[in-house]
């Protein structure tokens, strides 16, 4: 049916200034625009191929002698064929810089590549998880490439260089690695989104962010120097440095450091099919009645708690953060049946917090997370 044909838009028809992403002139160009999920003239073009898929064989739109599809060319890419491209013997390699290489964002880096004489065809690629990749070619087999590392640049950068034939046939590729380092010091870490939830054996990403010295925000997320650390690996577990996998229900917290910075975030695990709650209160002494009420929650760090009591009991609150270091206490005396606090925490770290309400009797727990 045309229903199960077109039931989401999809890259079916592209518009034309998409099919211009390949090498159309000798210049740089930059492919940070190039992502995107579907042309915008594609409900048009599916509403319209639906209506057509509806006409009857009469329409002056079907062809009376069979399907014939309108041949496209694609002047802007390698040449094509009916044939399989074949792989041609031949080499490519990338004599500068050497593997391995430090250089510093700002600075240009000279690539030179040579090839085996069969060669008509230089492709330069550079680039990484984090910055927009730069591509740039040359109708030779041999050719050098200026490349001016980005500012917001960190860390290892792939290059890779592709030699085609005339023919349109690819006949070799060599890569390296350079590293880039910035004299700039680091002055703090962030972490986005800043509270994690990630569904049990599900998947959640995030994105470390270092501020240095320079006003340059720069992506840390793939490093591999990364020190991470989840509080209570049973609950959540890393899939590779920037994807949290959930365990179990419940919530705890992630510590990453780097360069001697640290940063807290919580992680909240919750079933996939269900709405995001805050996990139930932690103690198995808690009644409906003397459970401990906290609002907001999450909250920036100023929060009220409300706990019913007796009158004339003295009642300790304690909060410990998630590695049960305890950071607050206070021991007071109740003089009506409701006790309520207001608690200022602002200049703590954002994370998953635990607080303890203790009388002569008993003692309630529950847990809240503050977000900055």
């Amino acid at each position: 049916s045309t229903f199960s044909l077109f039931n989401e838009l999809s890259d079916l028809v592209v518009a034309n200034s998409s099919q211009n992403a390949g090498f159309f002139s000798n210049n740089n160009f930059h492919t940070s625009n190039q992502c995107h999920l579907g042309s915008t003239d594609n409900p048009f073009n599916i509403s319209r191929c639906k209506q057509l898929l509806c006409e009857g064989p009469k329409s002056a739109y079907f062809s009376q002698d069979g399907f014939h599809p309108v041949n496209l060319s694609y002047p802007n890419k390698e040449n094509e064929t009916d044939n399989n491209s074949l792989v041609v013997n031949g080499n490519v390699t990338i004599t500068s810089p050497q593997n391995g290489t430090t250089f510093h964002p700002g600075d240009v880096v000279s690539i030179n590549i040579t090839g085996s004489s069969n060669i008509a065809k230089l492709t330069v690629g550079v680039g990484n998880n984090s910055i927009p990749l730069y591509a740039d070619f040359q109708m030779s087999n041999s050719g050098s490439f200026l490349y001016t590392i980005p500012n917001v640049a960190f860390g290892g950068i792939k290059i890779i260089a592709v030699g085609i034939d005339n023919g349109g046939n690819f006949v070799d590729l060599d890569t390296l690695g350079i590293q880039v380092n910035t004299l700039a010091t680091l002055d703090s870490l962030s972490i986005y989104p800043g509270l994690i939830f990630a569904p049990i054996n599900g998947q959640f990403k995030f994105s470390l962010y270092g501020y240095y010295s320079d006003g340059i925000k720069r992506d840390l997320s793939y490093l591999p120097t990364l020190q991470s650390y989840i509080a209570n690996n049973n609950i959540a577990s890393f899939l590779n440095p920037c994807i949290i996998k959930g365990l179990k229900v419940d919530s705890t917290e992630l510590q990453i450091t780097f360069s001697g910075k640290s940063i807290q975030v919580p992680i909240i695990v919750y079933k996939g099919d269900d709405a995001f709650s805050i996990p139930d209160p932690i103690s198995q002494n808690q009644t409906d009645n003397s459970a401990i009420k906290i609002f907001p929650n999450p909250s920036s760090g100023i929060f009220k708690i409300e706990y019913n009591t007796k009158v004339g009991q003295v009642i300790t609150t304690s909060i410990y953060n998630q590695f049960g270091q305890k950071i607050y206490c206070q021991k007071e005396k109740v003089f009506t049946d409701l006790f309520l606090k207001e608690i200022n925490l602002n200049t703590i770290p954002a994370g998953i917090y635990n607080i303890t309400i203790a009388t002569e009797s008993k003692q309630s727990s529950n847990k809240f997370v503050i977000i900055k």
